[in-house]
């Protein structure tokens, strides 16, 4: 079900923010943002990911980059970065590290299997044989982008040599099904 949004909602969320400063834009009114570009723009909507329509897309890239960005209490707001990452994992960058050291963030990134996640790591956390374990059971290829010493632990490399045989095996019953199928038709 749609929500109707007055008009007078609508400006005062979103047409003023060229008006605001910076520091005077809240969660609330890039949520409400958001959810109205959402429902103007959606081309397809899943769990990990929406696609927009150009116009939506430039909005929101817009909103990542030069409102939440240029706001220190927005790029500091785990779950914008969250939703952002929905959009395009890209709209991470627009956070402060903080928040891209975030557990949350980082299982996101993994589950979406993009490279950036190699960059949010801090070096504690590429020192933590717990979190890489489970990043690198969603995500095994990030263990090629770990430090020599990192790669020579047993474990580590126990785990991203069996979840490797386990996507490969995937991947293989995929193409099997994928070619069956299309013998098929």
């Amino acid at each position: 079900m749609i929500r109707k949004v007055s008009l007078e909602e609508f400006k005062k969320n979103v047409f003023l923010f060229e008006y605001l400063k910076e520091e005077n834009k809240t969660t609330k009114q890039v949520n409400f943002a958001l959810d109205e570009i959402e429902k103007q723009n959606t081309i397809y909507k899943s769990e990990k990911k929406i696609l927009l329509k150009n116009e939506g897309y430039d909005f929101i890239y817009r909103l990542f980059f030069n409102e939440i960005k240029e706001n220190e209490d927005l790029r500091k707001n785990v779950e914008l970065a969250l939703r952002g990452i929905n959009y395009d994992e890209a709209f991470i960058l627009a956070f402060d590290d903080i928040v891209r050291q975030d557990k949350q963030i980082l299982i996101a990134l993994a589950k979406r299997q993009d490279y950036r996640l190699r960059f949010c790591l801090s070096e504690e956390q590429k020192k933590d044989i717990k979190l890489l374990k489970e990043i690198i059971s969603i995500y095994p290829a990030i263990f090629l982008g770990l430090s020599t010493k990192l790669k020579e632990n047993k474990e580590l490399k126990s785990l991203y040599e069996e979840k490797k045989i386990e996507e490969e095996e995937k991947l293989k019953k995929f193409y099997k099904n994928f070619t069956d199928e299309h013998k098929k038709n």
